[in-house]
C-alpha cells in the first residue's frame, strides 16, 4: 500500500500501540487521524513520514509529543488533547498552519516566544488558566502570551479559539497593535470572560465571526460592536446589568442597551443574559436571519416590555430562538412570546426551549 495516501483510524476502539508498526512504509501518507483510539504513544516510525502534513491525535491516551516530533518540519495540520504536551522546540516547526488544542498553562514563558516563530499559522485553539501557569509572576506570564498573539496576527493568523480561566477576565484590549487580519475570533461562552470590548475591534475590517463572554457592558461598547463592518456571526454572554450609568432599583427598559447603529452584515445573533437587556432601534442589523436569546436563570426584565423589543425592526428575520431554564417560561409567557414575534412581517419561525438548571 505504498500509493495510500490518507488514512483515517478514528474510532477504531481495538486499535493498540503495536498496531501501528512498521507505518513508515506508507511512504506516500499525507493525512494520518488516530482520534479516538487507544493508542498511547506515538510511535517513532511516524518521524519518518515525511510527506505527512495532517495528523490528529485527539481524544487518545498520548500525553506527550516526544522532543524528535519536530522532525516532521513538512507538517501543516495538527490536533491534540488539552493536556497532550508539545514539543519544547515546536517553533521549528514552520509549516504549520493550524494547531489545536494548546494549554499555554503547560509551559514555561520560553514556550510562548517558540509559538510566536509559527509564521505561517493561520488557525489556533488555546487555553488560558491564570492559576494554572507555572510561572510566579502571572503578570508576565499574561503578557507574553499577549505579545505571541500579537506577533501571530501580524503574520498569518486569522482565527483564533480561546478557553479563558480567569477571574480577572482576560486582557484582550492590550493587544497590540490591532489585530486587523483577523477573520474569526472565539471566546468560550461558558468559561472566564474579557475585561472590555477593545476599543480596536471596530477597526477589523477583515472580522466575520465573534463570541466572548463579559461581565458587564457600557452602551459605547455594543456601539464598538456594531462598527465591525464584515461580521456576519456574533454571540455574546452578558454576566451583569449593563453600565448605562442609569440602573437604579428594579430594571427598566429606558436603562437597556440599544441597538441603534451598525451590523451591517450580521446574518446571526446570539444573546446570553439574565436581564434581557437589549432594544433594538430602526436601520441596524439590516440582513439578520437568525435571532437566539438565552435567559439562563429567569424572566427578570424582559416582563417589562411584554416580550416586544424591536424585533419587527429586523427586516429579514427568518427564524427566533427563546431559551430558557425549566422553571424561567411558563405558559403565560410562551403566548406573550408568540404574540410578539407572529406580529413580525416574514412570519420568522419560532423556537422555544427550556433547559433544566444544573445542580
Amino acid at each position: 500500500m505504498k500509493a495510500l495516501r490518507v488514512l483515517d483510524l478514528e474510532g477504531c476502539k481495538e486499535l493498540e500501540d503495536r498496531h501501528l508498526e512498521n507505518i513508515e512504509r506508507l511512504i506516500q501518507l499525507r493525512y494520518l487521524n488516530l482520534g479516538e483510539t487507544e493508542i498511547t504513544e506515538l510511535p517513532k516510525q511516524v518521524l519518518k513520514l515525511q510527506c505527512l502534513d495532517t495528523l490528529d491525535i485527539r481524544n487518545t491516551g498520548v500525553s506527550e509529543l516526544p522532543s524528535a516530533f519536530i522532525q516532521l518540519g513538512q507538517l501543516t495540520r495538527l490536533f491534540v488533547d488539552l493536556d497532550t504536551r508539545l514539543p519544547d522546540r515546536i517553533g521549528k516547526m514552520k509549516n504549520l498552519e493550524e494547531l489545536t488544542h494548546v494549554n499555554a498553562c503547560m509551559y514555561p514563558i520560553k514556550f510562548l516566544q517558540q509559538l510566536a516563530q509559527l509564521n505561517k499559522l493561520r488557525e489556533l485553539e488555546i487555553s488560558w488558566d491564570r492559576e494554572g501557569t507555572q510561572e510566579g509572576d502571572r503578570t508576565s506570564y499574561e503578557a507574553g502570551l499577549i505579545d505571541s498573539l500579537g506577533i501571530l496576527t501580524g503574520h498569518n493568523l486569522h482565527s483564533i479559539n480561546m478557553h479563558i480561566i480567569d477571574e480577572n477576565g482576560f486582557p484582550l484590549h492590550t493587544l497590540y497593535p490591532a489585530p486587523c487580519a483577523l477573520q474569526r475570533l472565539h471566546f468560550d461562552l461558558k468559561l472566564g470572560n474579557i475585561s472590555v470590548v477593545p476599543a480596536w475591534m471596530g477597526s477589523l475590517v477583515n472580522l466575520q465571526e465573534l463570541s466572548f463572554r463579559i461581565r458587564t457592558m457600557t452602551q459605547d461598547d455594543l456601539d464598538i460592536l456594531g462598527d465591525i463592518p464584515s461580521l456576519c456571526s456574533l454571540a455574546f454572554h452578558l454576566e451583569e446589568r449593563p453600565l448605562t450609568g442609569r440602573f437604579r432599583g428594579p430594571p427598566n427598559p429606558d436603562d437597556w442597551l440599544r441597538v441603534r447603529k451598525g451590523f451591517q452584515s450580521l446574518n446571526g445573533f446570539r444573546f446570553i443574559c439574565d436581564w434581557m437587556c437589549l432594544i433594538f432601534e430602526a436601520g441596524t442589523m439590516p440582513k439578520l436571519e437568525v435571532l437566539e436569546l438565552e435567559v439562563p436563570s429567569g424572566r427578570h426584565a424582559i416582563e417589562k416590555c411584554g416580550y416586544d423589543f424591536g424585533i419587527n425592526i429586523l427586516s429579514c428575520l427568518t427564524k427566533v430562538c427563546f431559551r430558557f431554564n425549566h422553571w424561567g417560561c411558563g405558559e403565560e409567557d410562551e403566548v406573550a412570546i408568540k404574540k410578539a414575534v407572529s406580529g413580525h412581517r416574514n412570519r420568522p419561525a419560532l423556537e422555544i426551549t427550556r433547559k433544566r438548571p444544573r445542580r
